[in-house]
Parts: C-alpha cells; structure tokens; sequence
C-alpha cells in the first residue's frame, strides 16, 4: 500500500511529467526482462510508469501492468496500476480512464483498500472534470469523505488541488476555488511529502483572478507558472494571449495563442486555443482562420463525443446501481440482526417470568393466596408474552412492506430512466435522418440504435423483475380451499427453493 500511495504522489505532483536517472529506468526494464514472477511483474511495470519520460511509453507499461495484474488475479496490482495509468489516460483520453478507474475502485472496496479508493475517487474526479462538473465533484467529496474518516493524509493522497480546479472550471465558485487552491499551496510549502510544483497553482491561480476580472494580478501568476515550468506551459500562454486580445494588442495576443498551440495540448486545452486562433485570425487571415477552424472542430468530436459519453455514463449507472445493491443487503443483514435481538428479548423475558412463576408456584404451594399470586404472574406473562409477539408480527409486517416497496421501486425506476434515454435517443436519430443522404452519419446512427436496443434489454430486464415481485407476493397471499387438486411439482419446487 505504501507503493500505491508514493505512486499516487508522484503522479500527481508533477502531472506525469519529471525527469528520470536514466540507470534506473535501464535497471527497471532489465528486471523486467529477466523476471519470471508475474507479480513483480506488475509492480515493475507500476515503476516504469512513473520512471519513463515518454507518455505514450508509459501508457503502454501502464495498460500491460493492468492487464497482467487481472490476469494473475493480483488485487493490489489492478488497484494500483489502474489508478496510475487511469489517471494518466483522465489527462487527455478520459473516456479510456474511467472504465479502468472504475474496475480499480470495485476492487479496492471488495479488498477494504481504504486508501486505493481514496485513490480511485480522486482520479475519478479528476477524469469526470473533463466533461461533467456534478459527477466529478461527487467523486471528490466521496474521496474527501473517506480520506477525513480513515485519517488519510493529503501527503498521501492530494485532493484540495483537485477540488479547486473543479470550483474554478464553474466559474460560480472562484471563492472556493481559492480557499481549497490555497490549502494545497500551502501543503506544497509546508510538507517534505506533498511536492505539488508551484507553477501548477500558479496556472491555476491565474485562472481564477482572470476569472475574477483582476487580470494585471492573473498575468503576473502566469508569468510566475510559466517561469516555473520552464517555459512549457501552453494552459499558462494560451490565458496570456486572452489577455492580450482584452486588450486589443493582437500581435501580443497571436505570439502567445501560437505559443500555447506550438506545444501540442491535450483535447480540452487545443479546442480552446485553436479557437482563439481562428478568432485573432479571422479578420486577418480567412484562410489561416479556417485551418484552426477545422482542427477546433476536430478536437471538440474528440472530446464530446456523444457515444463515449453514453458509454461512460452506463458505466456510472451500472457502478452506483452495485454500490445500491451493496447497500440494501448491509440493510438486510441489519434488519435480520435487529430480528434476532427482538427474539432473543422475548425469550429472554418469557424465560424470566416462567423461572419467577415456578419459584412463587413453590413457594406458596400451602397458602391459597400465593397460589392467586403465581396465577396473576401467570396470566400477565401470557399477556405480556401475547403482546410481544403481537409487536415483532408487526415490526416484521413493516420491514417486509418497506422492503417490498424498495423492491419494486428499484425497477420502476430503471424502467422510467431507460425509458427517458431511449426516447433522447430516438429523437436523435429522427434529427439524423431528417438531413439528406450526404450529410448523413449512419456510424452514428448505428451506435444509437445498438445503445437503443441495450437500453430496451435493460426496460425488458426491469421490467420482468418487477413483474415477479408482484407474482410472488400474489401466490403469497393466494388463500388455499383446502380441496387436494392436481399441481405441477416442477413449479412447486422451483417456488419453495426461491421463498
């Protein structure tokens, strides 16, 4: 666990991006190579992803310790490596993240890997900030939840950086986004084990007072992230060049914009400033405006793409429809717990009044008097035994018609919610089909239809669920003559192994 944490750390800390010995990174592959251990396998191909300098090569070491780690069945592997190289993919292909965070979270929490799923949720936040500001700040409090509970440092797991560029992205929050970006600084400061670069937060704080409408301070703080980086910096350029075109100086504002583009960013970053470039060369130069033109197009079907997107949303639906199901037996198993204890007070008390009885039954066995007070006692623990039963009939008849209300009401609403989809759906491939044959995307419509007919599978499928539900409670309560008849005893079997 502790590798996991130093990985996240160093991951984290310098954005994938810090230099290596190159003796080390030589020493990493030959082990690699020379091992026949799958195990250290994986934690090898954990090291070179954060030792190699090359991000597509990490990438790769990333996904080959993932896929050795399921393969061998080795937890705290896929834990690990699917934070890594989850959280390397949420930087510029986060619709390939979220699906190996995901499987990374569900194996963290089957393991009671505290500190994995803090983790996880952070890097889940992170790539959901790409393109759905709720989701990812829910995963960023669910993180920031657990961590508080478990006492999970921020040394260990970075989190207030992230939360600040969630607030900051909203533009509503800008006063959040700089208390939780200030916490983080100051955490960079004043920790040996928390080495956040400053000229990230001064990006980020330059952001925010631009945001702000102080843009003489947010130039100074991208200046400030520029110098720091080294002079790579396009997010830090790209605002530069903002602030110039504000201005009106537009050669100023070109330099910087083409600066920012010249360093290649990732999706999000290039639709942004390819479309800050056809903006300042638009009146300019038509024909340069419309090459960045078509590369902003580009870049935005990357980034939103609508099939992507449906994808992951499925992935999230099906994942809290588990953590949901995780929950209601949690609650069973309470309820059944809560059951015992009841039952076990009822004999507890019964037991109790029947050894009184007998002791006063001895006792005044001579005098007729005792015997009128052994049967009082006897009486009112006939009552009292009487009235407890009648009480645990009725708690149990509540628990059993609030969890026969849950359980309908569990499918209705998968039923309501594929049923709206489907609907989005078909009205999109109604507009589709309304353009003419040239403009036409059949890719598209074919991936519409397929997610169509799953969502259908899925109202079928809950459908049918709640259909049972009322069936067995139908036969439940389905009163009996009396009168032998003929029945079907493969029917009869089937029903008493599910009761």
């Amino acid at each position: 666990m502790r590798i996991l944490s130093f990985t996240i750390i160093l991951i984290l800390a310098s954005q994938f991006c810090f230099a290596q010995n190159n003796q080390r990174l030589d020493s990493l592959k030959s082990a690699l190579t020379n091992t026949t251990n799958d195990t250290l396998r994986v934690l090898i191909y954990e090291k070179l992803t954060n030792n190699e300098p090359d991000y597509k090569k990490r990438v790769e070491f990333g996904l080959a310790g993932f896929a050795l780690a399921k393969k061998v069945h080795f937890e705290k592997g896929i834990v690990q490596c699917g934070n890594t190289v989850g959280f390397l993919l949420a930087h510029a292909e986060h619709f390939k993240a979220i699906p190996i965070l995901m499987e990374a979270k569900q194996v963290a929490e089957k393991t009671n890997d505290k500190i994995g799923l803090a983790s996880s949720l952070v890097c889940l936040g992170y790539a959901y900030g790409k393109y759905d500001f709720e989701k990812s700040l829910d995963y960023y409090f669910r993180g920031k939840e657990l961590m508080e509970k478990e006492k999970i440092s921020e040394d260990i797991v970075p989190i207030s950086l992230g939360i600040g560029m969630r607030y900051k992205d909203d533009n509503k929050n800008l006063d959040s986004a700089l208390y939780y970006l200030n916490k983080s600084y100051q955490r960079s400061l004043n920790s040996k084990n928390y080495s956040y670069p400053s000229d990230h937060h001064f990006r980020h704080f330059g952001q925010v007072y631009y945001s702000k409408g102080q843009k003489d301070i947010a130039l100074d703080y991208f200046r400030k992230a520029i110098a720091g980086s080294g002079g790579v910096n396009d997010f830090s350029y790209r605002y530069i060049a903002l602030i110039f075109r504000d201005r009106n100086q537009l050669d100023s504002a070109k330099f910087y914009a083409q600066k920012s583009f010249d360093l290649e960013p990732e999706a999000t970053q290039l639709l942004e400033t390819a479309t800050l470039l056809f903006e300042l060369y638009q009146k300019s130069n038509p024909a340069k405006a419309l090459e960045y033109h078509i590369i902003a197009a580009a870049a935005k079907d990357s980034i939103f793409n609508q099939g992507k997107i449906k994808q992951v949303d499925r992935l999230a639906s099906e994942d809290q429809e588990r953590e949901a199901t995780i929950k209601r037996r949690i609650e069973a198993e309470q309820i059944k717990f809560q059951n015992r204890l009841r039952m076990n007070a009822v004999l507890g008390v019964t037991f109790t009044l029947f050894i009184v009885a007998i002791i006063l039954f001895r006792n005044s066995r001579s005098k007729q008097k005792s015997k009128q007070k052994i049967e009082s006692a006897f009486n009112h623990l006939k009552s009292t035994q009487a009235q407890l039963i009648q009480s645990e009939k009725m708690a149990s008849l509540g628990e059993l018609t609030a969890g026969i209300a849950h359980e309908i009401q569990n499918p209705l609403n998968f039923v309501n919610n594929f049923s709206e989809v489907n609907t989005e759906l078909i009205k999109e491939i109604q507009d589709e089909r309304r353009k003419t044959q040239n403009q036409r995307d059949e890719e598209l419509e074919k991936e519409l239809l397929h997610d169509i007919a799953q969502n259908q599978e899925k109202i079928n499928h809950h459908g049918k669920r709640a259909s049972d539900i009322v069936k067995g409670m139908l036969q439940h309560s389905r009163h009996s003559s009396g009168v032998k008849e003929p029945t079907d005893i493969n029917a009869l079997a089937d029903e008493y192994l599910r009761l």
